[in-house]
């Protein structure tokens, strides 16, 4: 049974060549996301306030300059400091492991090389973060259903030890 699209995680894609990110925007589309793509980062932070996705993906090499933003990397770091529980991938051919060991410091949830496997790498990723993301939400609807216990439980003793209360007195 396919999935509604509400039901379907979003993921926000920045990359500036636009046949990669077509390309890449149908594969994920097909793995079952919904995907917002954008060409730039002016358009891709005006996307983020508006809507918050359920994962980012970057492209390392942007060619542009947006309020000091060059990289995928100050994108990144933009994310980390604006809403630093955004799951956030770098997408990059550069192969130098520096890179990406900088990038984690950054608070990149993972790197992937665009090389021969990473198709495979970037869908095991997403499964993982997606699988993650679920299991962060069954842990909130638990706490949720907990405290409402807790809340009846104590209704429910405050209003026992009024009626003993009554019944000593009378």
């Amino acid at each position: 049974m396919k999935k509604s699209n509400k039901n379907r995680k979003l993921v926000y894609l920045l990359d500036d060549d636009p046949v990669f990110s077509y390309t890449l925007e149908l594969w994920l589309e097909v793995q079952g996301y919904r995907v917002k793509s954008f060409s730039n980062i002016y358009s891709f932070l005006r996307g983020l306030r508006h809507c918050k996705p359920d994962v980012v993906i970057l492209d390392f090499a942007l060619n542009e300059n947006y309020e000091g933003l060059e990289t995928g990397a100050d994108v990144a770091k933009r994310i980390s400091e604006d809403y630093n529980d955004l799951p956030v991938i770098m997408l990059s051919a550069q192969e130098n492991i520096q890179i990406a060991v900088d990038l984690f410091a950054i608070h990149i949830v993972d790197y992937v090389a665009k090389d021969d496997n990473f198709h495979m790498n970037l869908k095991q990723i997403l499964k993982n973060l997606m699988k993650m993301s679920d299991l962060k939400s069954e842990i909130k609807d638990l706490k949720t259903q907990v405290k409402t216990r807790i809340r009846r439980f104590c209704y429910v003793l405050g209003s026992a030890l009024v009626l003993w209360l009554i019944n000593l007195i009378v």
